[in-house]
Formats: structure tokens, sequence, C-alpha cells
């Protein structure tokens, strides 16, 4: 491990663009989710999420994983933005 690393449930993620990526592949993987787009900007994350509709049982599973991010990843400040396609 290095410095600037973060250990998470699913492993180590780097500091760098690999935070992206991990965001990127948790919310994708989740139910729903037809695409998303994280962008970074120092301890700002960015993250849009396109579902395919904005029902309850659609957003609940997303809104969960959100939470977990908060979670996982206490020091960065999460801009979650979600909308129908």
């Amino acid at each position: 491990m290095n410095i600037g690393d973060i250990r998470t449930d699913q492993g180590i993620v780097s500091d760098s663009g690999d935070l992206k990526d991990f965001v990127m592949e948790r919310m994708r993987s989740t139910p729903g989710v037809n695409s998303v787009d994280v962008s970074r900007d120092g301890n700002l994350v960015r993250v849009d999420i396109a579902v395919k509709d904005l029902e309850f049982d659609t957003c609940k599973p997303v809104y969960a994983k959100e939470l977990e991010l908060y979670n996982e990843f206490p020091d960065y400040d999460f801009q979650f933005n979600v909308s129908a396609i």
C-alpha cells in the first residue's frame, strides 16, 4: 500500500484515477443504472447517473450505493446527480 491509497472492502484504491474507476464500476453494477460519468476535482467527486426512470424501485438501490460510497470514502465530497433517460 502506498501513501494516498485507500483501503476498501473491495481492496485498495489508489488516490489517482482509480477512485473514479472504482466509483464508476460500483454505480454501473447497480440495477436500473444505464450510464455513469465520474469526474474529480481534488476531494470533490461528481457522479452523474442515468437511470431508466425515477421510480422508487429504480432509485432505491442507487441511493443505497451512494450511501455506501459516502461511508467508504468520508474524506471525499460526493455530488451525485440522478436523472432519467
